[in-house]
């Protein structure tokens, strides 16, 4: 292990593509935050390479140069970007979705380091767009349970970690059987569709009580 003043390689991602680095190779050390110290490569020096991938790994911002933000509409719900691990150990509940439109899923394919809103993102839709119906392109789940950083991390005797992260569904059903993942969404639908019922009874209570007093 080197002084804590230097940044150099190999990659601590066990995952990297080139760990010792190309020659213009930028080295960020691993934030103290970092928990999955025992997933990482052998012989690494506390740093990543700055590919995208490692940096997300050790729970680092991905990397990329200025660029302007893209305008937001009023009322578009945003979040930033949560690190995501690499795999889903067990699934405790199904916290929310969210899909990409068309248009949206082409202007971000990474729904979970740049989320398109809700359901769309208008800003991203042109006036021919919204006159039509919305193409679903890219379903995502929020899914809350345990989940591990790499294959060694899914191995006998490791715990994992808890935590909720967005995953689509190619993700989630390379480590959960599909009736696992039914069951959890059958729940997350259910209370879905008894949240709604009583915001609906509340909203016709109050209607009924303003055309009450009007009348």
């Amino acid at each position: 292990m080197v002084q804590a003043s230097e940044r150099q390689g190999p990659c601590a991602n066990p995952g990297c593509k080139k760990p010792e680095g190309a020659r213009l190779a930028q080295w960020t050390r691993i934030p103290e935050s970092f928990q999955g110290w025992d997933d990482l490569a052998d012989g690494h020096n506390s740093c990543v390479c700055r590919s995208n991938d490692c940096r997300e790994f050790v729970g680092l911002i991905p990397y990329s140069g200025p660029r302007k933000r893209p305008a937001l509409a009023e009322g578009i719900a945003v979040q930033p970007a949560v690190p995501r691990p690499q795999f889903v150990r067990q699934i405790d509940e199904i916290w929310g979705v969210r899909c990409a439109c068309r248009v949206c899923a082409l202007a971000c394919p990474d729904l979970t380091s740049h989320p398109c809103g809700r359901y769309a993102n208008l800003a991203e839709l042109s006036e021919e767009d919204r006159e039509n119906k919305l193409e679903v392109k890219t379903v995502e789940y929020l899914v809350h349970g345990i989940f591990a950083r790499s294959e060694k991390g899914m191995g006998e005797g490791k715990n994992g970690f808890p935590g909720a992260f967005w995953f689509d569904l190619d993700k989630i059903l390379a480590t959960i059987t599909e009736d696992d993942l039914k069951q959890k969404l059958q729940a997350f639908e259910q209370a879905q569709q008894e949240t709604r019922n009583e915001a609906i009874a509340a909203a016709l209570q109050r209607k009924a009580a303003a055309t009450a007093e009007d009348g």
